[in-house]
């Protein structure tokens, strides 16, 4: 795989009573110096994966949320900000993410190992970490939430 490739996905939770009564988009709260916010549940492709089993695994080991990963939504590229690393820029592969549906919620077996929360409305786009990732959302969003991406099969 590519140098600082990464994948990762969007996920919408639609209303599901008594868990969710509101729909929303599963991101997470990332703390970080200066830089605090919101980000898509993303991370390295492994050598053993392709980029569609990356986004699943991430988006499971930082929310709890199994899904699968269905059409490429688009390519992100953004300034990398790890001053540990050698790499001036990440590619995100982003991915439209589907609940598996039988189960509907975080896998109570897997901790998070991310602030994982379901956001709700557009307010939270404000509170984006990295602008790159503000537009993609904000490009996609209405499709994700309408069903309208067509899923690709594994």
């Amino acid at each position: 795989m590519s140098e600082g490739l990464k994948a990762g996905g969007l996920l919408w939770v639609p209303p599901i009573p008594r868990l969710y009564p509101v729909p929303g988009l599963v991101l997470v709260w990332r703390e970080g110096s200066g830089r605090s916010g919101f980000v898509i549940p993303k991370g390295t492709i492994e050598q053993y994966e392709t980029p569609r089993q990356a986004a699943e695994r991430e988006l499971l080991e930082e929310t709890g949320y199994r899904a699968w990963a269905g059409a490429l939504l688009e390519e992100i590229v953004r300034p990398s900000i790890d001053v540990d690393s050698q790499e001036k820029q990440k590619r995100i592969l982003v991915f439209h993410m589907h609940l598996r549906h039988d189960i509907l919620q975080p896998d109570p077996a897997i901790t998070p190992d991310e602030d994982a929360r379901v956001v709700t409305g557009t307010d939270f786009l404000q509170n984006m970490r990295y602008p790159q990732e503000q537009l993609c959302i904000a490009r996609n969003i209405g499709k994700i939430s309408a069903g309208l991406i067509v899923p690709m099969t594994n």
